[in-house]
């Protein structure tokens, strides 16, 4: 047995470790769903599917504890796809490779998928363990989390039926129980562009931003990492003020949720500029590996030869771009008033994109725990893209999650986590959004919580699943549901 699975928690690790060999991208969940569907008829549960393919397994109460409480552990079955650009891995095809070193575990250039594999597996483990006494359990399995919370907004909330206590396991730092998060708002502009072609004595330049640390755009929007998009369109605005030019190409980021590491851009410049926007450039490239050089110490910054491109965008929309990208929000907008250290409203730069018919998209992402102020930033979003002559279109909305200090499922955890522990567990809300806030608004009485165990750089190949904080976890939850 490897080293990292202890007897108490082999079964989790199994699991986990079966989850890493499906492909369970967003959307693609399928491979997942089957397994855990073919899981609950071996074992002779009860189980039940919605429209989009959420699935809840339900095991049914040990005998003499059918009167006692009926509880629902829930997580979400797809994952971050996030690789390193010089990786080949297909999340589609081929199974996460991963490796353990002092006490961490992390795949080889790409996101782990511990977000949410590790709940899921947590929720297999609970229903194959044969010595739990416990009342009914249900297992509720969601899709599409990592994108717009699909699946638990399009849940079927019978499903909801007949649970008064819903434990979330989709939480990244053990010690920490959430009892509140973020509602969630996407503002997506849309420019169309028409393609010209360049005078043939233009010459071309790639420029590259890679290397940043990337992470959730929630949970670590407050750590000033860097934002690939903003650094490369910082330096295309340093350009235009000094002459105009052509831009070519431009693409940068991948997910509505996560920091972008990453992004390219391709211009083409007039010989009679060539060394002044080098200096600009070599300035510039100087300027922000120090600003950066604690938070994303592994960026570099480019700006090379390559082969001609025959058409650009036209230099109205370039402009109009460049601008309203400059003046775009992106961070931390405000701190909560009553949770310390917190942060209330923030908004990301997601990614941009050349699509097809002449069309380039730009995703940001807003979250607030305050609903009109969510608002109010994504009008802000709207109102300056809309200056810049962009389309705008608000989707993907969800509701926060309203802490409830009185919960009796939180104040029984804290007990139990103060007995296993000799310590007090820290109690807080997360920016990042989490699917509770749709199962609150489905059933206001629903009494939630959620709790993990402790995982870093998530949405990014940094990410990192801390071996000794999932035997805590796993310990604390196996006392929460048997003593509730």
């Amino acid at each position: 047995m490897e080293r990292y699975k202890s007897n108490n928690s082999k079964s989790l690790w199994n699991f986990f470790e079966k989850i890493l060999s499906i492909p369970h991208p967003s959307h693609a969940e399928d491979r997942l769903i089957a397994y855990i569907q073919q899981f609950a008829i071996e074992h002779n549960f009860e189980y039940k599917s919605d429209k989009v393919g959420n699935l809840l397994v339900i095991k049914p109460a040990n005998s003499g504890y059918e009167n006692y409480p009926a509880i629902m552990l829930q997580g979400h079955c797809d994952m971050v796809c996030e690789k390193n650009k010089d990786n080949n891995f297909n999340f589609y095809n081929d199974k996460i490779d991963f490796e353990v070193v002092d006490n961490k575990m992390k795949a080889n250039g790409t996101t782990l998928g511990a977000d949410d594999g590790i709940g899921v597996a947590s929720m297999l483990a609970i229903l194959d363990n044969k010595d739990l006494k416990t009342g009914k359990i249900g297992c509720l399995f969601t899709v599409c989390e990592e994108v717009g919370l699909y699946g638990a907004k399009n849940l079927d909330k019978s499903l909801l039926n007949n649970f008064d206590t819903l434990i979330n396991l989709d939480s990244e730092e053990h010690g920490i129980f959430y009892i509140g998060c973020a509602g969630g708002l996407g503002t997506n502009a849309y420019f169309n562009y028409n393609s010209e072609n360049i005078q043939e004595n233009y010459i071309y330049r790639k420029i590259a931003v890679k290397g940043l640390s990337g992470g959730h755009s929630g949970s670590d929007i407050h750590l000033n990492r860097g934002n690939a998009i903003i650094i490369l369109n910082r330096l295309l605005w340093l350009f235009q003020k000094k002459s105009e030019y052509k831009l070519c190409y431009i693409n940068g980021g991948n997910l509505r949720n996560a920091i972008p590491r990453e992004c390219e851009a391709i211009i083409a410049i007039s010989p009679k500029v060539e060394k002044s926007f080098e200096k600009i450039f070599n300035y510039y490239k100087i300027d922000i590996e120090g600003r950066f050089s604690k938070t994303d110490p592994n960026i570099e910054v480019s700006f090379l030869p390559i082969e001609p491109i025959k058409t650009s965008i036209d230099d109205n929309t370039r402009r109009g771009i460049i601008c309203s990208l400059r003046a775009c929000p992106n961070g931390v907008i405000s701190w909560c008033k009553d949770i310390k250290n917190v942060v209330e409203t923030s908004t990301n730069i997601a990614s941009i994109k050349m699509l097809e018919n002449n069309k380039i998209e730009i995703i940001t992402t807003q979250r607030s725990c305050n609903k009109n102020e969510k608002q109010t930033i994504g009008e802000r979003i709207e109102t300056l893209f809309t200056m810049g002559g962009a389309e705008v279109i608000h989707n993907n909305e969800y509701p926060g999650w309203q802490p409830n200090i009185k919960s009796p499922i939180l104040n029984k955890a804290i007990n139990i986590y103060k007995n296993m522990f000799n310590e007090t567990p820290k109690v807080t809300t997360i920016h990042a959004g989490l699917e509770c806030g749709l199962f609150y608004s489905y059933k206001k009485d629903l009494d939630i919580i959620s709790f993990g165990p402790t995982i870093t750089g998530v949405h990014s190949p940094d990410e990192t699943l801390y071996v000794d904080t999932v035997e805590k976890y796993w310990n604390l939850l196996i006392n929460v549901i048997t003593e509730i």
